[in-house]
């Protein structure tokens, strides 16, 4: 893969502040970040947000695979900003960092994960959950020309129950509905088939490898991302679990105040 191939990356906050890496969740884009780093900003963080691959303004190249999308992440953000750099993500943007901590440990100074786990161990069930999400994305390749509505799609998405307490708000609930509609990914079939879980390698036996120290948080309405997150630290070297009160799987943008609160504190404290 080319590490010439573009991805636009939103460079958030001061310019002199600890550069974050943060990767967005599926169907959303890099400035889904926005009300996280202007928080984060008076704590002299600097947000780094790509668009991943399909997703916002960056395209997605022919033949990318889970490993590669990765390789094309660091490429990218070595380009503009030089590592190491603290690293995170939200649901599949934290499975990509995981990752992305494994591949390259020597770029990741600290590792904040929301909402996300290290694939699926069995292999029947991941094989099940890749070909749900294949069927899916061939319905989001479709959806245009069978005239399925997207605002309809995003509003039965997001009231799925792992978006239980995001439903239960209903002016973020629309908010959200509004910004995905207005940055509809460029290629979401695509993405899925390349980094939905089905296709995720397990990463269970590897995260005792995760040198760096490690935040991982979710709200206390999501149990079972934080029943996960507990399992994960539990054979990670450096990780501390964070359960935010009143907010579930989404919690940067149900509690943002609190979330930033946490990764602030948590960045601040292993500054290089």
């Amino acid at each position: 893969m080319s590490t010439a191939f573009p991805v636009h990356v939103r460079a958030l906050g001061p310019k002199d502040g600890a550069p974050l890496v943060l990767l967005h969740g599926f169907l959303g884009h890099g400035g889904n970040w926005k009300e996280t780093a202007a928080l984060l900003a008076p704590h002299g963080v600097r947000v780094l947000a790509p668009d991943l691959p399909g997703h916002g303004d960056t395209a997605f190249p022919d033949g990318l695979d889970w490993p590669g999308a990765v390789r094309l992440l660091d490429a990218a953000l070595s380009e503009q900003a030089p590592p190491p750099w603290h690293l995170g993500g939200y649901s599949l943007g934290g499975r990509l960092a995981l990752q992305w901590a494994l591949d390259f440990p020597e770029h990741v100074l600290s590792l904040t994960l929301e909402s996300c786990a290290p694939g699926i161990a069995d292999g029947r069930e991941r094989a099940e959950r890749r070909a749900a999400d294949d069927a899916l994305a061939a319905r989001l390749d479709q959806m245009d020309a069978n005239g399925e509505s997207r605002a309809a799609f995003l509003r039965a998405w997001y009231s799925l129950p792992l978006f239980s307490s995001l439903a239960e708000r209903p002016a973020l609930f629309q908010r959200v509905i509004r910004d995905r509609l207005a940055a509809w990914p460029n290629a979401p079939g695509a993405a899925l088939r390349a980094f939905g879980r089905g296709v995720q390698p397990p990463l269970w036996d590897a995260l005792p490898q995760v040198t760096a120290s490690a935040l991982l948080l979710t709200g206390e309405g999501d149990a079972r991302h934080a029943e996960t997150l507990r399992e994960m630290a539990s054979s990670m070297a450096d990780a501390a679990v964070e359960l935010l009160p009143d907010c579930g799987h989404a919690a940067h943008l149900e509690a943002p105040a609190a979330f930033a609160e946490k990764v602030a504190a948590f960045v601040c404290r292993h500054r290089a």
